[in-house]
């Protein structure tokens, strides 16, 4: 490439040729002879050197009863079932499909979920004009920082809270966010289940003037494990509860996650708040020790059953969805 115009040497000379184009005719070495054939046919009904011998098997069927390498192991399994659980890509996506289509719900043009309040200890999402998620956190050895979702629900100015945040502090909190910027007064606070998990911030509330109910087995556990005094009990399976002229059911449909464990319908905005007996979409089943595990699946198809209508569900912990987190949480319990 040092000088210009640069050309190859077979270009030097007009009209150049290459050798086999120099000879009138040219033929390449195997057309010089008449009939040529190539070497493998030379030979009259001539084979391939693995048809020379009769009844020639490959190396594979040598051996009786021979198997492939993966199937030599008893109980062999392939690499996508080695690990527990094993979720197959279609249920990741659907997972992923499902939570885009409740990340944005929209009630008269207004677009929810909406954090609308959030600090290091406690964050509040809208996901209805009139229905919040609280969402504090619990330190555990087993879990780490844990998220721990409840509700609030306003009608007028009146609000109810399902299950308190998780201490004193965050629930000082939340109790001065309702009274300040939802101008609510707080009727009642109702704990789901007996656990500190969701009735841990109880006392901030009993400080503020406002009353608590349970369903009975909740009161009585509360007191028994938590040395927690709910201040009224209520034996109905399914209650209907007045808040500013909109109706709440609360309603026990049997043992899961504790043999206390309520859920809560809010019929205007479709709204399911399954507690600790729901769980978020890939889940696991988390803490087991006042569990039913035998019947949780069973007490998950009569809250379906119940809420037909329902079109957000909202799990003790974690993401809210739909409906599929229902089926989700009654086959992971599925005995």
């Amino acid at each position: 490439m040092l000088k210009k115009n640069f050309k190859p040497l077979f270009m030097l000379k007009k009209n150049f040729k290459p050798l086999f184009m120099l000879k009138k005719n040219f033929k390449p070495l195997f057309m010089l002879k008449k009939n040529f054939k190539p070497l493998f046919m030379l030979k009259k009904n001539f084979k391939p050197l693995f048809m020379l011998k009769k009844n020639f098997k490959p190396l594979f069927m040598l051996k009786k009863n021979f198997k492939p390498l993966f199937m030599l192991k008893k109980n062999f399994k392939p690499l996508f079932m080695l690990k527990k659980n094993f979720k197959p890509l279609f249920f990741y996506l659907c997972f992923w499909m499902s939570l885009a289509a409740c990340q944005s719900q929209s009630f008269g043009g207004l677009q929810f979920p909406k954090i609308v309040y959030q600090s290091e200890d406690l964050k509040v999402v809208q996901i209805a004009p009139d229905t919040f998620v609280h969402t504090s956190y619990l330190a555990t050895q087993q879990w780490g920082k844990v998220p721990c979702n409840g509700m609030i629900v306003r009608y007028q100015r009146e609000a109810m809270v399902f299950d308190t945040p998780t201490d004193e502090a965050s629930s000082e909190a939340l109790i001065h966010w309702i009274e300040n910027e939802l101008k609510a007064e707080i009727k009642w606070v109702v704990p789901t289940h007996f656990h500190d998990d969701n009735l841990g911030g109880l006392p901030a509330f009993h400080r503020n003037a406002v009353m608590s109910a349970a369903y009975y087995k909740t009161r009585d556990l509360a007191k028994k494990h938590q040395n927690v005094q709910i201040l009224t009990g209520f034996s109905s399976v399914d209650s209907t509860w007045d808040l500013g002229g909109e109706k709440i059911r609360i309603g026990y449909y049997g043992e899961g996650h504790t043999e206390d464990n309520v859920v809560v319908y809010f019929p205007k905005d479709q709204v399911l708040f399954g507690g600790c007996l729901v769980k978020e979409l890939g889940a696991g089943k988390g803490n087991l020790s006042d569990a039913f595990p035998q019947k949780w699946s069973a007490t998950i198809q009569k809250v379906k059953h119940a809420y037909p209508e329902a079109k957000i569900v909202v799990p003790g912990h974690g993401k809210i969805g739909g409906k599929e987190l229902l089926d989700y949480t009654a086959q992971l319990f599925k005995p």
